[in-house]
């Protein structure tokens, strides 16, 4: 669907539905254009270029939507009473030559609105021209569009909150995509649970921290610290300052090492590795400036206010899909697959146990 010149994605081409146009007088004519989607009765303005080729039954209309952003329309034509031109079928991709998160997010919100909304319409007065553009993709492929989107948003505030600028490299990968997710809660939520796994942490060998450590017993939590907390972002070391981490169910990992390490309390410094039995924990980052609310432009803030929307409509499409698929089966298969999940007592007793 999104083609990009200096950080490719995908390119995926859509159809145009029946319009008409009159035939251009010269070999390019310039003027403006309107994107409109009924179903979210939202439309963007835009400049609209359109080229003549050698083909006289072929036309190519270039259509600027923001920058390094652009919509480019190509259709066959068949001419009728001298002067005007009939649609018969064309092509459109949305394209990207810019890295920035700002332009990728419009190109994404764009993507899904033509995904989600089949009335799209593309409008050139100028040129007399009217004409329906359709995506179409898997619902599997939408939410992936959809999650995309969020993660750029979440790029683009970070940058704002932290002064930084990022890249959309060629593909953002499932774990950078959990540091876009965790620096994003760092700057906008300041206290948020987060999933926590294991961690190394420094430590001195002293009297206070070989009380501190032996009191981990798996149970009460503990609390750690750090002055300067730094994480990846695309690569990028990012600073949040300072950061208050309470581990749930805590439990040292290297307990051997450590054991060794405070045998001599004489304030040299280790490494101890603590770990949570439930995987989890709470982050609390103390500057509060990053709660201060973030002044978009106005497109982006147009673009941002669609989320409840495009998730609504999201969800309308999973719902008639399942509703089709349950449209060609009896009674008793839909009560098959629709019965409710119900887990009994029995359901949670250790197997080697049962029969006894």
């Amino acid at each position: 669907m999104i083609a990009v010149s200096s950080a490719p994605l995908i390119t995926t081409n859509s159809r145009i539905l029946v319009g008409t146009l009159a035939r251009p007088s010269l070999d390019v004519q310039t003027g403006r254009a309107e994107l409109t989607f009924p179903g979210f009765n939202y439309s963007i303005s835009a400049f609209v270029e359109s080229h003549v080729t050698t083909n006289p039954s072929r036309s190519v209309l270039k259509v600027y939507l923001d920058e390094g952003i652009t919509l480019e329309c190509e259709f066959l034509e068949k001419v009728v009473n001298g002067n005007q031109k009939i649609l018969l079928e064309g092509k459109s991709e949305l394209k990207v030559v810019s890295s920035q998160p700002r332009a990728h997010f419009i190109a994404n919100t764009l993507e899904s609105l033509f995904l989600l909304d089949s009335n799209a319409r593309l409008k050139i007065p100028g040129l007399q021209l009217e004409i329906g553009i359709t995506f179409a993709e898997s619902l599997t492929m939408i939410g992936q569009y959809l999650q995309r989107r969020q993660t750029v948003f979440q790029l683009m505030t970070i940058e704002k909150r932290l002064n930084q600028s990022f890249s959309i490299p060629h593909r953002i990968s499932d774990l950078e995509r959990k540091d876009i997710a965790f620096a994003y809660h760092a700057v906008t939520c300041g206290t948020f649970d987060w999933p926590f796994r294991q961690g190394e942490f420094p430590c001195w060998a002293t009297p206070e921290i070989k009380r501190q450590l032996t009191t981990i017993d798996g149970i009460e939590p503990i609390e750690i610290t750090i002055d300067r907390y730094e994480c990846f972002v695309l690569d990028k070391r990012i600073v949040l300052d300072e950061a208050l981490i309470k581990i749930e169910n805590p439990f040292i990992a290297n307990l051997e090492k450590v054991s060794h390490e405070l045998q001599s309390l004489d304030g040299h410094e280790f490494l101890v590795s603590i770990g949570s039995l439930t995987g989890r924990a709470t982050y609390e980052f103390s500057d509060i400036s990053f709660l201060n609310s973030i002044d978009w432009d106005e497109r982006t803030t147009e673009l941002v206010n669609l989320e409840d929307k495009l998730d609504e409509r999201f969800f309308e499409l999973g719902n008639h899909l399942a509703a089709a698929t349950l449209d060609d089966l009896t009674e008793q298969e839909k009560a098959a697959i629709t019965e409710s999940f119900i887990l009994n007592a029995e359901a949670f007793t250790d197997p080697a146990t049962l029969g006894e």
